[in-house]
């Protein structure tokens, strides 16, 4: 997801497109494009991630960790739907 977040505007939009087309991961691919329309959001999205991945490398936990982490729903964050 980082690196999604931190490719320029076409390579993002490749990645949004091919992520949502396979419909394996909706809720991250609604992620990704609820910050595409929102700089703000990206820019506190890759900071959070720049942390985790940071903080995660400094020991043996995955870079990634699942639990404890908030469940995001399908339609997370969409102002007015």
């Amino acid at each position: 997801m980082l690196s999604v977040l931190t490719s320029d505007e076409t390579t993002r939009a490749d990645a949004i497109g091919n992520l949502h087309a396979t419909g394996l991961v909706p809720a991250t691919a609604e992620l990704l494009i609820d910050a595409e329309g929102d700089a703000a959001a990206r820019t506190v999205l890759v900071g959070m991630l720049w942390e985790i991945r940071t903080s995660s490398t400094k020991s043996d936990a995955p870079i990634f960790p699942s639990e404890g982490l908030p469940v995001v729903t399908r339609g997370c964050g969409r102002r007015g739907r």
